[in-house]
């Protein structure tokens, strides 16, 4: 499958030019730091700070947004005629938002309060994120396409240094709902392993399981992705699956590669295809790269756009306004780490500030309620993000002030708020 040739516009390609990304510079230097670090440990919370160069021009709340390059999986979902087939190509849409991991550049740690916005015209979605949480650190995200379908998902990572490897459990609970038919279908992602952090070439591996449940009327979709051998071994992407109606039956087998695609045969007759039906649900798009360093893909690259017109209407707590990833795409490489270094000491004195005067930090966009599955709690999304926007960007067109239109709510003035930093 080639990729759409009018996907997004092309992000402004990366100057590189003195950057250190050799992997043995990089090598070295992460191995002096980790070299003081415990095996085990969580490096994520450990307070290791790294210069900018390590990092791509991008937050982890913009990489989450990947996960949704392949939206028309939900398209197609939201079109199904019952639950067995709809939950194909929720396992498709799935297994696809793993594709992109191949990219090992670090992203910059959202700071708490920072959001970020996409809205794909193409598509017909629209994305919001916001770090609901530093310390554990929490993403929640919501996007959603009119009435079709909605997707939120919030992501506690965790990480385990081993030397050589690092693990990382995403912990994330995603939800996908379609209003038209009131399905609801929630799922976990198997854990991942980046090998050779130190020496050697980088690879990533995703192992253990993904299952999908239907909360309406309990089918499931249960697939498993293939851990490699000892000592990497015998590499392996495979992945193999199921899908079961309520009483448990197999109805479709599911095989494929979480890098290339996802293929299903139907083993029993469904309400479209007879028993014996083979499809290819998904197959990765045949990516031209933006640039040789980030090896951005036109999707990637489209989320980091940030022409005038956006820069005026964004809050101030959008990703795309960070210094120090300013900094980094043009180049300055010595003021994009010292302003991520200011960005995270001032985040540090402002914990401390509310530990000491006993506040708790409230997200502006998500609130939290208990989650469906019964196991705990999500961060939902819970409005006003698109009304102040559509406002704000008539006011702009207009030539009003937007007053307290997306001003940064309750982050104004703290270390997410990046208007307020200079240089």
């Amino acid at each position: 499958m080639e990729e759409p040739q009018d996907n997004q516009p092309l992000y402004t390609q990366v100057q590189t030019e003195g950057v250190k990304d050799n992997a043995k510079g990089i090598g070295s230097l992460l191995g002096s730091i980790l070299a003081q670090t415990r095996l085990g440990t969580d490096v994520l919370r450990a307070g290791i700070s790294l210069p900018a160069w390590l990092y791509e021009p991008m937050s982890v709340l913009q990489r989450q947004a990947e996960m949704l390059e392949y939206s028309h999986l939900l398209d197609k979902a939201a079109e199904c005629k019952e639950t067995i087939e709809r939950l194909a190509y929720i396992a498709a849409f799935a297994v696809s938002g793993f594709s992109s991991s191949q990219r090992y550049h670090n992203n910059f740690n959202p700071l708490l309060g920072e959001t970020f916005e996409f809205v794909d015209e193409k598509a017909g979605f629209k994305y919001i994120s916001e770090q609901v949480s530093h310390h554990p650190p929490i993403s929640a995200t919501h996007a959603e396409k009119d009435k079709s379908w909605v997707f939120y998902q919030n992501s506690s990572p965790t990480t385990s240094f081993l030397g050589n490897a690092i693990t990382i459990d995403t912990q994330g609970k995603t939800h996908i709902y379609f209003p038209g038919n009131k399905d609801h279908y929630f799922y976990t992602n198997p854990k991942a392993k980046l090998h050779n952090l130190i020496f050697g070439k980088m690879w990533v591996e995703h192992y253990g399981d993904l299952n999908i449940t239907s909360l309406k009327n309990g089918c499931t979709c249960h697939v498993t992705f293939k851990k490699c051998g000892f000592f990497g071994s015998g590499v392996d992407y495979r992945l193999e699956g199921e899908i079961k109606d309520s009483d448990g039956n197999i109805c479709i087998e599911l095989t494929g590669r979480w890098d290339q695609y996802l293929q299903g045969t139907w083993v029993e007759d469904t309400k479209s295809f007879e028993k014996g039906h083979t499809e290819e649900l998904w197959r990765v798009y045949e990516y031209n790269f933006i640039n040789d360093k980030y090896h951005f893909s036109k999707f990637a690259a489209s989320l980091l756009e940030l022409p005038d017109e956006l820069r005026a209407l964004l809050p101030p707590t959008d990703s795309r306004l960070r210094l120090d990833k300013e900094n980094l795409v043009s180049g300055n490489l010595d003021n994009a780490t010292r302003v991520k270094k200011s960005m995270e000491e001032r985040q540090r004195q402002e914990k401390k500030k509310r530990e000491s005067d006993k506040e708790e930090w409230e997200p502006t966009f998500f609130h939290k309620i208990p989650d469906e599955e019964g196991t705990g709690h999500m961060w939902v999304y819970c409005g006003d993000y698109w009304e102040q926007r559509e406002k704000k960007q008539k006011k702009l067109k207009e030539g009003e002030t937007t007053g307290k239109l997306l001003n940064g709510g309750k982050s104004k003035g703290t270390a997410s708020d990046f208007r307020s930093y200079e240089l």
